[in-house]
């Protein structure tokens, strides 16, 4: 079978330093695995891609041809209105009458991934994301296709501008229009992705609201995560322990990331002081993973003596093995956490946000995890993990355990290539029940 895989940012890639191209990149390798050729069409260049070239020539040295449309198309301008007037009005009409340009602007490289196709011709398209979505939805002919989400972009925008606060005439009409905005945005996302013959929701609360809009062909499937240390987890974990001079409790994920600094509000301003009471200041150690920039309020907080702020690191895998806790406080109810799959692919013990279960229902309190509401929450039961080893022992086994039966990638992403040589022999019938 051939399988054209559609992103938009970044490019597949196994030690990328987000989420987005390991799993693509779990999916490309469990196609390549099953013996189907793979080529990707990529567009829209991210400004965090710090691999393109190195992924590029990992990808093709497995077998895959790379089309990056960046390279064909002509720079893209801004098409913002310079007057105020002209911004109001260009906005009421976004609200009222939306196109799909205006949300995707990638759509302007759809006649070259026409061509694209028309010179692989692929049996089935795996595609990735809502921009991709949008540009495939803007062909007049494309093969059979599978359409994978995470986020629904018309929540990501309304988390981006949680706390903005309105002052003056100027700012209400703002907040208005984009509220108005929003919803149209609800309705491009439904519209693009009804073309799609199949969708999988890698988040289980966003894969239940477009089946409830209608989106009868959408299932939940796990972001997959590639397992790196397989039955030997246990003795790594032993291993790095015993350099361990105080407990660890490990924060990672990009510092200025939309989802991440509200969980950094909350671990520098809630969860940090009570460690510090409950625990002394020598009692344990925090250190904060991940490239990018901290708010200074945040990074102010975090200047204390038993806080690391270690920035990018290569291979972070000695970080999640070492951790005693992997915290991972994010309040905001969008998408899937991937390093809490990732944590539980390591054994490690993870106390997290109530809000990240809804994404992953697999994440179950006393179970495999510890989970808490609120700052003061996350605070104690972190504090219970660290003095309690018989339980977080307990939970690193469920952890590991979950993630064998659930999410595993070579499960989760042979559940995505059966779909895909489905829709390649057009029996698209989907071979799981629908989850919710």
């Amino acid at each position: 079978m051939r399988v054209l895989v559609v992103v938009s940012g970044i490019l597949p890639y196994p030690r990328a330093s987000s989420g987005n191209p390991v799993v693509t990149w779990a999916v490309v390798k469990s196609l390549l695995d099953r013996g189907h050729t793979v080529s990707i069409c990529t567009f829209h260049r991210w400004r965090y891609d710090l691999y393109r070239d190195e992924a590029r020539a990992y990808l093709e040295q497995s077998g895959v041809r790379v089309y990056d449309l960046d390279e064909q198309a002509p720079p893209q301008h801004s098409n913002r209105p310079s007057s105020a007037i002209s911004r109001y009005l260009s906005a009421l009409r976004q609200a009222v009458a939306p196109r799909a340009s205006d949300y995707f602007p990638q759509v302007a490289v759809a006649p070259l991934l026409a061509d694209a196709i028309a010179a692989e011709q692929p049996e089935a398209l795996y595609v990735y994301d809502f921009p991709a979505a949008a540009v495939v939805a803007e062909l007049s002919f494309v093969p059979p296709r599978l359409t994978a989400l995470v986020n629904l972009n018309h929540l990501h925008g309304s988390a981006m501008r949680r706390g903005i606060q309105t002052k003056g005439l100027r700012s209400w009409v703002n907040t208005r229009l984009t509220r108005l905005a929003d919803r149209s945005l609800a309705r491009i996302e439904l519209r693009v992705i009804r073309t799609s013959e199949w969708v999988v929701g890698h988040a289980a609360h966003h894969a239940a609201w477009l089946r409830e809009q209608g989106i009868e062909q959408c299932f939940y499937l796990p972001n997959p995560v590639v397992d790196n240390v397989g039955s030997r987890w246990q003795e790594l974990r032993q291993a790095y322990w015993a350099n361990n001079g105080k407990p660890i409790i490990l924060f990672i994920g990009r510092l200025d990331s939309i989802i991440n600094r509200p969980a950094l509000n909350l671990l520098a301003f809630e969860i940090l002081p009570v460690l510090e009471q409950e625990l002394g200041t020598e009692g344990f150690q925090l250190d904060i993973v991940g490239a990018g920039e901290l708010l200074p309020a945040i990074e102010d907080r975090l200047n204390h003596p038993s806080v690391r702020i270690r920035g990018f690191i290569e291979d972070a895998q000695a970080e999640f093995l070492r951790s005693d806790v992997l915290i991972v406080p994010t309040p905001d109810p969008l998408g899937f956490r991937t390093r809490v799959a990732e944590g539980f692919s390591y054994g490690c013990c993870v106390v997290s946000h109530t809000s990240n279960a809804l994404g992953m229902p697999e994440l179950v309190h006393e179970d495999n995890a510890l989970l808490a509401s609120d700052g003061l929450g996350l605070a104690r039961q972190t504090v219970r993990a660290l003095r309690d080893p018989d339980l977080r022992n307990r939970l690193q086994r469920r952890a590991r355990e979950t993630y064998e039966a659930k999410l595993d990638a070579a499960k989760v992403c042979g559940r995505i290539a059966a779909e895909l040589e489905a829709l390649a022999r057009q029996h698209v019938t989907p071979t799981g029940d629908k989850q919710s």
